[in-house]
């Protein structure tokens, strides 16, 4: 009779085991079930929000921005970000590709740009990334006449009517005219780093090294940042003027 017992009792023990593991493998495929039923639902979320940023884009712009290779980079990013299931891979991504719209904004100066960078995005992205999201990644500075606030100095103006007319190659020309323009959307003490930028192409730069005319409108525009920004060269750091 106690050999009996003994093994009712263990028979119970084993039939007991067995049940507590069909039951954890139950709850393991039934969570695992869920998870990815979850995470299903996240994905389209995640792809409803990225084509939310499309379709804004898209609307805000002209035909003449569309055609632009930076403006396919950025929806091709985007359409990548669809297909990324890490948040923070997604995020990056994404920034990537608005990276390319703040560049075309920088060459093109058109504030339609501006508004849809540094309005319309932002709060879009936000929501779509709400532990990634940092504005500093997105907001841009004015690069436009429509949102700039302070007028462009005339010594500038006067040396970009200088560049206009020397023997800077062409594609010199546009560069650095570019850069002295941008530099008077932005508040006046940003300015100088704009400014030396566009003196150093003009001393360095493989654009301007048949130009017999480069580096004395390099030193000029040097000389003006030394007048007008005081503080901005260390002393005994200040450029030596070449002309």
């Amino acid at each position: 009779m106690n050999t009996l017992d003994s093994r009712k009792k263990l028979f119970l023990v084993a039939l007991i085991v067995v049940l507590i593991i069909i039951a954890i493998a139950a709850s393991a495929v039934i969570f695992l079930s869920i998870y990815e039923k979850n995470k299903e639902k996240k994905t389209v979320k995640d792809i409803k929000k990225i084509e939310k940023l499309i379709e804004t884009i898209d609307s805000s712009l002209d035909s003449s921005t569309k055609n632009s290779k930076e403006y396919n980079f950025t929806i091709l990013r985007l359409n990548e970000s669809k297909k990324i299931i890490s948040d923070k891979e997604r995020y990056q991504n994404t920034i990537a590709g608005i990276e390319r719209l703040q560049l075309q904004y920088t060459m093109s100066n058109n504030h339609d740009l501006y508004i849809l960078i540094n309005e319309k995005l932002p709060p879009i992205i936000r929501n779509a990334f709400p532990d990634q999201y940092n504005e500093n990644d997105i907001l841009y500075p004015c690069q436009d006449p429509k949102c700039a606030t302070n007028p462009q100095p005339i010594e500038i103006s006067s040396i970009i009517n200088r560049i206009e007319n020397s023997d800077i190659p062409d594609d010199g020309q546009k560069i650095i005219i570019l850069g002295l323009t941008n530099a008077s959307y932005v508040p006046f003490d940003e300015r100088p780093f704009y400014y030396y930028h566009a003196a150093n192409i003009m001393e360095n730069s493989m654009l301007t090294s048949s130009s017999s005319a480069a580096q004395g409108i390099a030193d000029e525009l040097i000389n003006y940042i030394k007048k007008a920004y005081p503080t901005y060269f260390p002393a005994g750091a200040e450029p030596e003027l070449k002309k």
